[in-house]
């Protein structure tokens, strides 16, 4: 195979993944990085901002894990693309030792 059929081959492949797999594997490049601008200092502010609301007016969480149960029992025995997201919050142990159990359950599930 020469380089071209190779390139071509890439080509081919990378399109039939998905958006995310080719953004995180840097497929085109940085080009849809470069065009999303992150600015941090207003992020950072609107985080903030929801957190203590949360606290403020005691967050409630839609535990309702039905909808979660009815997605597994129609996925039984098949093979799914799936993300695990783990979070470690900065500074979780020190707050899970100095402030009460509510307020720690109301801003880990208002993220």
């Amino acid at each position: 195979m020469d380089n071209k059929e190779v390139d071509e081959t890439k080509t081919q492949n990378a399109s039939k993944r998905s958006p995310f797999i080719s953004m995180t594997t840097d497929e085109k490049k940085g080009r849809v990085e470069s065009e999303v601008i992150y600015d941090t200092d207003t992020q950072i502010k609107l985080t903030q901002n929801r957190i203590w609301k949360a606290l403020k007016r005691r967050y409630q969480y839609d535990s309702n894990i039905e909808p979660g149960q009815n997605f597994l029992k129609n996925h039984v025995n098949s093979k799914i693309p799936l993300v695990i997201l783990y979070v470690d919050l900065v500074g979780s142990t020190n707050l899970s030792m100095t402030i009460p159990v509510d307020k720690l359950v109301t801003i880990i599930r208002a993220f």
